[in-house]
């Protein structure tokens, strides 16, 4: 049961990260963009 609870953690701690990654390289491509257009 606690192994089980565990795990389930450590799958939402995993996707979390993976959630923040891509919010990342959105806004690096965002930046990236705007950065062109303006220049």
């Amino acid at each position: 049961m606690v192994l089980e609870k565990k795990r389930r953690a450590q799958a939402t701690i995993e996707y979390a990260l993976l959630i923040a990654f891509v919010v990342v390289l959105i806004t690096a491509i965002g930046y990236f963009i705007k950065t062109r257009v303006l220049a």
